[in-house]
């Protein structure tokens, strides 16, 4: 829906979704308490790939990627 729809609410609650699966801290609108050290290779990478995609798409800027520590 996200992707499909260009649906800005979707974007984010995925990327809440997933941040929760992993078990990682996430408060919306601050991105640097998402801290994606511990996680293993291929789990970093799905999360860093769907920000890179909500940066494309203007709903975060890369000031708010660059945060997410990594």
């Amino acid at each position: 829906m996200a992707e499909k729809y260009h649906f800005e609410k979707a974007y984010i609650d995925y990327l809440d979704a997933i941040t929760e699966k992993y078990g990682i801290e996430n408060d919306i609108g601050n991105y640097s308490t998402i801290n994606l050290s511990k996680l293993k290779s291929k789990e970093k990478h799905e999360i860093i790939d769907w920000l890179s995609k909500m940066v494309e798409k203007g709903i975060i800027t890369e000031k708010q990627f660059q945060e997410v520590k990594k």
